[in-house]
């Protein structure tokens, strides 16, 4: 990229201008030069600090599993438009035959999530249509539990 045009995407991103005054024009332009390099990289590193992984257990009536997926699913689409959303989808156990797994749960769906920052985790837990789709599936519901993971 050429300097004129990154300098101008510095100015966009909020480095303040008086910073880099200077009587020498080519000293003005560097000192912007690295005061945009440390904005940029600051905001790329907060960028992947923010970045969420959600598990959601849910357990549901005894033999309602098929219903409760089904409406899952038809809200799936939704959520995957949603902003900041990188993955929605739901899952089941299966017998693995490892001695360390946990026994089979028939009446339990996990939902795998991820998603670019806390913020917009909460911006998808008051959507209208995730209000919609908890009165839908209340009666098949028994109860739920989240963990909200952050990548190391």
């Amino acid at each position: 990229m050429k300097i004129p045009a990154f300098v101008s995407f510095c100015k966009h991103q909020a480095v303040k201008p008086a910073a880099f005054r200077s009587t020498n024009p080519v000293q003005s332009i560097q000192s912007e030069f690295r005061a945009c390099l440390i904005t940029s990289q600051a905001q790329i590193l907060s960028q992947q600090i923010t970045m969420i992984y959600v598990i959601a257990t849910v357990e549901v009536v005894v033999g309602k599993r098929e219903q409760f997926l089904e409406e899952f699913r038809r809200l799936v689409p939704e959520v995957l438009a949603e902003k900041g959303c990188l993955f929605y989808g739901p899952t089941i156990d299966i017998a693995s035959g490892l001695p360390r797994q946990i026994p089979v749960r028939d009446n339990t769906v996990t939902i795998v999530e991820s998603w670019e920052s806390l913020t917009d985790l909460h911006a998808h837990i008051v959507a209208p249509h995730m209000t919609t789709y908890r009165e839908r599936v209340k009666e098949l519901v028994v109860g739920s539990q989240l963990q909200i993971l952050s990548p190391q």
